[in-house]
């Protein structure tokens, strides 16, 4: 203590050093805690969120219903359609060797046929991505073959 500080003047300066260091403490504290709040909220915002988001059931715009048997439906994609079983196995092997040729080849013997966009169907029956179709428009009304499922728009 300097000579010229009395005891009295010295607590007061050690009492004005000590409310200054304790009102730091305090809104360091303040701070902190609220920090520690944000922190805390965003953390049970984010659990919710993930809730809600595996809970609550979204539309999927995207989804086809599955084709039935007893389904109009519409050809999307130009289609080849093979008259038959014998002429499905063989347009299936001529497509997967993209042979033009024999599909044209194909087509001129009778064993197939082609459905352009847009020509209304009649679903008759299924086998895996295969669809029997019998044509209810155009130039090939109730003529049936076998046709792939993704040839044909989703039906709604």
């Amino acid at each position: 203590m300097p000579d010229w500080e009395s005891n009295t003047e010295k607590r007061d300066r050690e009492d004005k050093e000590l409310e200054a260091d304790l009102s730091h403490i305090y809104i360091e504290r303040q701070r902190r805690g609220r920090k520690v709040k944000i922190v805390a909220l965003s953390v049970v915002g984010l659990i919710v969120l993930v809730v809600l988001i595996r809970t609550v059931p979204m539309p999927n715009f995207g989804a086809r219903r599955a084709l039935l048997v007893g389904d109009e439906t519409r050809v999307g994609i130009v289609a080849m359609v093979a008259v038959d079983d014998d002429a499905l196995a063989d347009m299936i092997a001529l497509q997967t060797a993209d042979d033009q040729v024999g599909l044209n080849m194909f087509q001129s013997d009778g064993r197939a046929f082609t459905l352009n966009e847009g020509t209304l169907v009649l679903i008759t029956d299924l086998r895996f991505n295969m669809v029997m179709v019998r044509t209810l428009e155009g130039p090939h009304t109730d003529k049936t073959g076998w046709v792939q499922s993704g040839r044909l728009l989703p039906v709604r």
